[in-house]
């Protein structure tokens, strides 16, 4: 199957990092553009678990996805914050280099301190905010916000931690942890905005980060600007038939999924206030994916990408990337679990489709705290 990218909508990967990845550099403290929030109140709101969420996570103690988050918050109590400047260490490389070390270290650690969260609102035990507190104090002061969104991808889970844990930490690490989740929210919007014309999948990661943060802060004109901007560029990602722009740019379903992802986290945020922002075009992207989930359409990732990246990690032997060179490699089904178990939380219609996928693929459900948000009253 060829796919040839729209020559008005493609985008050229120029170096090592996708295009897409080349956001502009902008101040942590400046505002987005045409947006103030002089005047405005910004009491504290939350990402995705709102207080009366968070306050059911006891009820919630025998689920799977409960249990691996406590033992694993148990196991990293003993283990001391080694915080990471990404902008410093140039974390993303660590996407492009199989033996780099940083990208792998640092994620373990938020991993640890989303656990440290989710496991202090299961079990009540204060040894888990202290493991917090010791873990922020660590790691605020040091971090720095990159605004590259494959950078700082990874700080969705600070926002999880930031519902769960923030009114409870010492008002000194509260106060910086306010001010960081303010930056990022800002921050990001600017960096979306400033891209405006791009379709991708670090444009789609750049939105949700701006707006769970946005909606974590309670501020209300970065809110409303975030759910503008959301509205306008589904319509510009998302083609009438589903697929997404980066099905042709990378001509790839891997990236279509991926960028899809972080669709499906925007839409999330929003339904734990209540909005939908999955109909009708995220819903599109799910439906456009389905054939493909299912194995009655196959598709050979990257096979006419002219992309510098996926090359080297085809030739690296990355497994998604094989495709590239060999013409028996397709795309797997097993990569629409995620996307699907997600989108059955917005439409139930598409359970269905996740266990034939599971039993198609032999695959075996993974414990992921995204369950937990049905389960306390998504």
């Amino acid at each position: 199957m060829i796919i040839m990218p729209p020559p008005a909508r493609s985008l050229v990967l120029i170096s090592l990092v996708s295009a897409c990845h080349a956001f502009a550099q902008v101040s942590p403290t400046a505002t987005p553009t045409a947006t103030s929030t002089a005047g405005v109140s910004t009491s504290q709101g939350f990402g995705y678990f709102s207080p009366e969420m968070a306050g059911r996570l006891k009820g919630v103690a025998e689920m799977r996805p409960a249990k691996a988050a406590v033992r694993n918050a148990t196991k990293a109590l003993s283990e001391e914050p080694k915080a990471v400047n990404p902008v410093k260490d140039a974390r993303t490389q660590a996407y492009f280099d199989q033996g780099a070390q940083v990208c792998d270290k640092e994620n373990a650690q938020i991993e640890s301190m989303l656990n440290f969260a989710l496991a202090y609102r299961i079990t009540g035990d204060p040894a888990y905010l202290q493991a917090e507190e010791k873990y922020l104090k660590a790691w605020l002061p040091v971090y720095r916000l990159s605004f590259d969104p494959l950078t700082d991808m990874d700080l969705e889970k600070w926002i999880v931690v930031y519902d769960l844990t923030a009114n409870d930490l010492s008002p000194e690490t509260r106060e910086k942890f306010t001010r960081f989740i303010k930056e990022m929210a800002a921050g990001y919007l600017r960096a979306f905005q400033g891209y405006h014309a791009a379709a991708c999948n670090g444009r789609s990661i750049a939105m949700a980060l701006a707006t769970m943060a946005s909606f974590a802060t309670g501020d209300t004109v970065l809110i409303n600007s975030c759910r503008n901007e959301f509205q306008k560029y589904k319509k510009i990602d998302i083609h009438p038939d589903g697929s997404l722009q980066d099905f042709y740019t990378r001509d790839a379903l891997y990236y279509d999924g991926f960028d899809l992802r972080w669709l499906l986290k925007t839409c999330l945020v929003a339904k734990a206030h209540g909005e939908d922002w999955f109909r009708p075009e995220v819903g599109r992207a799910v439906d456009w994916l389905k054939p493909y989930a299912l194995g009655e359409k196959k598709h050979r990732d990257f096979a006419n990408s002219h992309a510098k990246a996926d090359q080297m990690r085809a030739n690296a032997g990355f497994a998604s990337f094989k495709g590239k060179n060999d013409p028996n490699v397709f795309w797997d089904p097993k990569h629409s679990i995620d996307n699907l178990r997600v989108a059955s939380m917005f439409d139930p219609s598409y359970k269905p489709v996740l266990e034939q996928v599971y039993k198609n693929t032999g695959s075996k459900e993974k414990e992921n705290w995204y369950d937990l948000l049905p389960a306390t009253g998504l």
